[in-house]
Formats: C-alpha cells, sequence, structure tokens
C-alpha cells in the first residue's frame, strides 16, 4: 500500500497551546501548557495517554470530553513513590510508554535508568524493571535488579508475554519475559557500531537502540537505531537481524525510492500503522516518513522539513514540525504526533 492514504491528510492540534509550561489540567487539552511531549498511546478506553516530558509526568486526554488530566508525576524531577499512588510519584524524564493487556501502564523513566508500572486498577507505582544504577548487568535474573543505561522505547510481544526495552545508551535491547520476570538481552553487544547483518541478534551492533516496535503478526521485532539512522528487523522464526531501511547515513533523502536507499537523521520513534506501513519519527528532519513495507518505498506524510510552528488545517506534508519524538494510530486511523518542541500534540486525518 503506498501513502496515498496520507498524501492529502490536513493537520491539526489536540493538545498543547504552544506555551511551555505545566498548566491546564481539568480544561481542554487545546488549553493546556505542555513541555517536550514525546510518545504517545491509545489506551482501551480511546484516551490518548503522552509523557509530558520535561514535565516529568505523563498526561492523558479523556476520549469522552477532550479534557486533560495528569495521571502520573508530581511534576517535579525526582525517584520517588514507589508504592504509592503515581500522581503523587516522581519521575525524571519518562520517555516511551506502551501499555499491557490488562491496560497497566509501563514508561521508561530513563533518567532513572529504570522501567515503572502503573496499576490500571489501583494507580499504585512500582518499578517493573532497573536497579537504579546507570550500568549493564543483570542479565538471567529479575528484571528489577537488573541494571540499564538509559532505557527508551518500550514494545510488548502480540501475546504480552514478553517486554522489550530499547536501551539506546547501552547499544541494546533487553526483553522481560512477563511470567518469570527474568530479564536477558536480545539484541546488541553494547558495542556502538552498526554491524551484524544477517547473523543473530545478541551477536549484532545496535548504534543507538532508542526505539522497538513488534510485528502483530509474527512477533518480529523492528528496532530504531538513533545514531545508525538505520531501521533493523529480527526475524521472529530465525532470530537473525537484517537492516530493512536508511543507508546509515545522517541526512535527508531516497523519497519515491526502496527503503534501503533512505536516508534519516537520528529518527527517535516508529510504529506500525496497520497499513503495511512504519510510520517513522525522522526528528531532526523534523518529519514523518513512511516505509511501505509491502512496496518497499519510502515517502514523506508529515513535515516540510523545517523547524517551527505554520499553523493547522493545512496538508500535513506543508506543515513545520518541532524535533517530533513520537506518534501512534488511534482507534479512528488518524496518527497522531508528539510534536515535542511546538509543545503540542498533532493529528494527522482527512481533511473533514
Amino acid at each position: 500500500m503506498s501513502d496515498a492514504p496520507y498524501s492529502q491528510w490536513v493537520i491539526s492540534t489536540v493538545a498543547g497551546n504552544g506555551a511551555i509550561g505545566l498548566s491546564g489540567d481539568g480544561g481542554p487539552a487545546t488549553q493546556a501548557a505542555l513541555n517536550n511531549p514525546f510518545d504517545l498511546i491509545f489506551d482501551g478506553a480511546g484516551n490518548l495517554v503522552f509523557t509530558d516530558t520535561f514535565n516529568h509526568c505523563i498526561r492523558r486526554i479523556n476520549a469522552s470530553n477532550g479534557i486533560m488530566e495528569r495521571i502520573a508525576g508530581t511534576g517535579t524531577v525526582g525517584y520517588s513513590g514507589d508504592d504509592g499512588l503515581a500522581t503523587e510519584a516522581t519521575f525524571n524524564e519518562p520517555y516511551g510508554i506502551t501499555i499491557d493487556g490488562n491496560g497497566n501502564l509501563y514508561t521508561a523513566d530513563r533518567h532513572n535508568a529504570v522501567v515503572r508500572k502503573i496499576s490500571a486498577d489501583t494507580g499504585i507505582v512500582t518499578t517493573f524493571a532497573g536497579n537504579g544504577k546507570a550500568a549493564f548487568s543483570g542479565d538471567g535474573g529479575p528484571a528489577d535488579q537488573a541494571g540499564m543505561v538509559e532505557p527508551n522505547g518500550l514494545a510488548f510481544s502480540p501475546d504480552g508475554s514478553r517486554l522489550y526495552i530499547a536501551d539506546v545508551s547501552d547499544n541494546r535491547v533487553r526483553v522481560v519475559d512477563m511470567a518469570s520476570n527474568s530479564i536477558t538481552t536480545f539484541a546488541g553487544t553494547g558495542e556502538a557500531v552498526h554491524d551484524g547483518d544477517d547473523g543473530s541478534a545478541a551477536s549484532a551492533g545496535i548504534f543507538g537502540a532508542r526505539a522497538v516496535a513488534c510485528d502483530p503478526n509474527d512477533g518480529s521485532v523492528y528496532i530504531m537505531e538513533r545514531q545508525g539512522s538505520t531501521i533493523r528487523l529480527v526475524d521472529a522464526s530465525t532470530g537473525a537481524i537484517s537492516t530493512i531501511a536508511s543507508t546509515g547515513e545522517t541526512g535527508f533523502g531516497g523519497d519515491g525510492g526502496p527503503a534501503a536507499t533512505a536516508i534519516f537523521d537520528r529518527p527517535k520513534e516508529m510504529t506500525l500503522d496497520g497499513r503495511g506501513n512504519i510510520l517513522v519519527v525522522d526528528t531532526e528532519n523534523h518529519a514523518i516518513r513512511l516505509v511501505d513495507l509491502q512496496a518497499d518505498q519510502v515517502s514523506t506524510v508529515a513535515g516540510n522539513g523545517s523547524d517551527g510552528f505554520n499553523g493547522d488545517g493545512i496538508a500535513a506534508k506543508d506543515a513545520s514540525l518541532g524535533r517530533p519524538h513520537g506518534v501512534a494510530v488511534g482507534p479512528d486511523g488518524a496518527f497522531y504526533i508528539g510534536d515535542t518542541e511546538n509543545n503540542r500534540i498533532r493529528k494527522v486525518a482527512p481533511a473533514a
């Protein structure tokens, strides 16, 4: 499938007034002040949940009324509050978020070097993975006793049995077995290099593991390299790793051509859109790129390449973005962007 469903879509703002701050909870999301929103996801009720990263909290847009709510973090940087209410806990730049089959929320509390869990039933926060020491350790042991350096991206396997953690500064992807709570290295040697294609993922060099995503059909794992500016694929049946998108150069190029000839600039996040495509947050190009896996073609679906904000109600490809860090597909089929330095959440959808 080509990018035709997106080619004439328009952009709008669903959260953030553009000002830097932490305000507006209890009011319309479009009137709230944010501070560098990064990752975002939809929960089972259709609410949009996002990490308001430089506010050190997690916020939610209520699907029924568009009201902004803070569901985790006080807004103060720190590492406290485990076994208490998430709204009374402190975080240090929460980044990646994901939700399990029971509605529990997990966030990569990146500068605390842990992954924290917020119970859907009680709102209680706990440390799920990481010992808070920014150093690699603990393979084969309990996840909460392992050392990670800077966890960023999170993704569950399709059956929910494994949680993948992209540790960008450790150049590894770790995986937690949800049944046993044990952690191991899934991909990466820890070396800051891009190598190892066609071999085992655990023996490959992953140059800045920033994000992970899982194929919902076969469980194969996509890994985004920030410094490597590439997308890797770990085949679920063989465990072999390959590079499926980008030359590894840093810059912008390749639209209209094969994925292998594309050029990204330190991408930060990705998601599978349910249409056979990967949406790539090409951060330093201020754009959302599309990798069509069936046609093997790359295109730009949002962002004109300039850093800034030039309004809403225009074609998404003509819009300016500000170093976006997140993307998610909503239950309505639209895609939503963490427009980070514009301090907004943007929506890209067909014209009304």
